[in-house]
């Protein structure tokens, strides 16, 4: 931002109080650091207008010592430490929400010292995080570096939080690098907590220090997020056991890396009986000397996919009973059988949202391999007759073993189910006859479908497309608004004809098929058939929303998919290989016409594929 000159500082002050509002919310916080400083009635008139305050974004100036900026890639939108000190003192009391990225870098302990001193009573939520990215800073390096400059923030942190612990109600700490939390300490302080998320590297150690939680009065905690984000270390049971204990109204519970976790199912059904949230991560089997089992890291999915995977945030239904949403993501354990058994039983009237990532073998000797538990820890799924009100399913890193599994689950859907994603992310799997035959049964009024990186079994093409038939005969009566369909291998053509005459779609991304596409040769069958697609799909009067994936299209398709009558949105993902010489190879000239043509038009372009 240009400095602002003296003659035009009458500019915004004339207008109206209205107006200026508008005119200001325009600014970054940055920028209006800077107006605050150009005259005495600008100072006073941004001082006065209390919405601008409301969230305070705070990030360290530098990282000492380092060759790194670490304000963000030097994002100047952010105030820094000092222009906070010097702006709180006028804006604390209308502060509700403050972040502040990097509070364990040098000095900054002045900065929560100087919390006694401000009024803040307004302030509803703290965020306390590590700025990201950090470009070109090794993890070790930082935690090293933190455990020497947070070793005096333990305190100044707790009194700050206990200057504003009378109205806080969310706090948020995020892999502060040598702070020794104690979640005791945190929960004696701010007792009126109803939202609290702990991610920290290194808790263990401040468990070891400071002992198990030993709360001696109930929280008002309705949301708690837990990551211990530590392999190689063990979460007693009595660390976190009391926690859930004193929180009799706990609504939403997330729980990543903590081995402790499912022993404190029956905990939560004893003392919980608000809970319709319960999010467990990454949670590994030991064997008997405890050793951890490192699985494979997670790959990328569709951003389709990953937008549904998200742990559960904030559900304020008050009056909802019995557990409603179910994540289980990378588990492998099985011993959780008995608890989570019982736990499904009983809650397969009330869940809405089942979400489950089963955990690959980890690579190991056949002889370790062999005193592991087979893939039986999702089988207590497979005695479910009705889910009777489950709205979305979610199987995600699927194998071949647990086939009748998945089966079951279809099976076990209500008629109302509206959201399916079936995904194979460490390697393609097989969508088997019987999981298709499963689909057809059951899954008759959905409104979106996922499917992403299967083989389509040999014998089984034909099932698939009867099931799109379903949806085309439904006509404008179809539900089906949503349909994702990547990485899919073995399929009939005859699948994407009918596809495309789906009219309820409005969102479609297709993409990558090796029998679709006919990368090594010029198949005119799959170019006709291609065409014949692109033709119906134009037809379509709600789509709305597309993607193509490395898919086989001529200047002729494009000049088709431009006529598409309500489509906003067109993203082509291209790749100039010599490996597939038939992928997207538009002209110039068609390229221009879908850029002039559609409001919403890019092209991605991945080279060397």
């Amino acid at each position: 931002m240009e400095p602002i000159k003296r003659e035009n500082v009458n500019l915004l002050y004339e207008v109206p109080f209205e107006c200026f509002i508008v005119i200001i919310q325009q600014l970054n916080q940055q920028e209006l650091f800077q107006c605050l400083f150009v005259c005495q009635r600008w100072r006073t008139r941004l001082i006065e207008s209390k919405e601008l305050w409301r969230q305070l974004n705070v990030v360290s100036d530098v990282f000492p010592d380092f060759e790194v900026d670490l304000t963000i890639a030097k994002d100047n939108r952010m105030l820094n430490m000092q222009q906070s000190s010097m702006l709180m003192p006028a804006i604390s009391d209308y502060v509700e929400s403050l972040i502040i990225q990097g509070p364990t870098f040098q000095n900054n302990d002045e900065f929560f010292k100087s919390f006694s001193k401000w009024k803040m009573t307004s302030i509803r939520s703290l965020r306390l995080t590590v700025p990201y990215p950090i470009a070109n800073v090794s993890m070790v390096k930082i935690s090293s570096y933190s455990q020497i400059v947070a070793s005096n923030l333990n305190d100044s942190i707790y009194t700050a939080l206990q200057h504003i612990a009378p109205t806080l109600t969310e706090l948020s700490i995020m892999d502060l690098y040598g702070i020794q939390l104690s979640l005791d300490n945190i929960l004696t302080s701010c007792k009126n907590l109803k939202k609290l998320q702990v991610h920290v590297s290194k808790l263990h150690d401040a468990y070891d220090e400071h002992g198990p939680v030993s709360l001696s009065h109930p929280t008002q905690l309705k949301y708690l997020n837990l990551d211990f984000n530590n392999r190689n270390s063990m979460v007693p049971l009595d660390k976190i056991e009391p926690l859930i204990r004193y929180s009799p109204d706990l609504r939403i519970l997330c729980l990543s890396h903590c081995h402790a976790a499912f022993g404190i199912l029956p905990t939560l059904q004893g003392h919980c009986p608000k809970l319709t949230k319960l999010s467990i991560n990454k949670i590994n089997f030991v064997l008997k000397d405890y050793a951890y089992l490192h699985p494979k890291d997670e790959e990328d999915l569709p951003s389709q996919i990953v937008k549904k995977n998200s742990n559960p945030t904030t559900d304020e239904d008050n009056n909802a009973i019995g557990l409603r949403h179910l994540h289980l993501n990378h588990i492998y354990q099985s011993k959780l059988i008995n608890p989570l058994k019982e736990w499904i039983e009983e809650s397969r009237d009330t869940l809405e949202y089942l979400f489950i990532t089963p955990t690959p073998r980890p690579a190991m000797p056949p002889d370790q391999l062999a005193l592991l538990p087979r893939d039986d820890w999702i089988y207590p799924f497979s005695n479910i007759t009705l889910f009777s009100r489950l709205a979305t399913l979610s199987i995600q890193d699927t194998v071949a073993s647990l086939h009748d599994t998945i089966v079951a689950l279809i099976k076990a859907c209500p008629p109302q189910l509206r959201y399916f994603i079936l995904a194979a992310s460490h390697g393609r799997s097989i969508l088997q006859r019987g999981i298709l035959q499963a689909m057809g049964l059951r899954l008759t009024h959905l409104s979106s479908l996922t499917l992403f990186n299967y083989l389509i079994e040999e014998g089984a093409k034909h099932i698939l497309t009867d099931f799109f038939s379903h949806y085309v005969k439904m006509g404008s009566a179809s539900p089906l608004k949503e349909l994702h369909l990547r990485d899919l291998f073995n399929v009939d053509l005859q699948s994407f004809v009918q596809v495309a005459k789906i009219e309820s779609l409005e969102t479609l991304s297709m993409g990558r098929y090796t029998s679709f596409v006919t990368p090594y040769s010029e198949d005119e069958t799959s170019c006709t058939y291609i065409h014949l697609w692109a033709t119906h799909l134009v037809q379509l009067p709600h789509l709305t929303h597309l993607t193509l994936d490395r898919m086989t299209l001529c200047d002729n398709d494009a000049e088709v998919l431009a006529t598409c009558p309500k489509l906003q949105k067109l993203r082509l993902i291209t790749t100039r290989s010599r490996v597939f010489p038939l992928s997207t190879q538009l002209s110039t000239d068609s390229l221009s016409l879908l850029e002039k043509k559609i409001p919403d038009f890019s092209e991605k372009v991945i080279n060397n594929y």
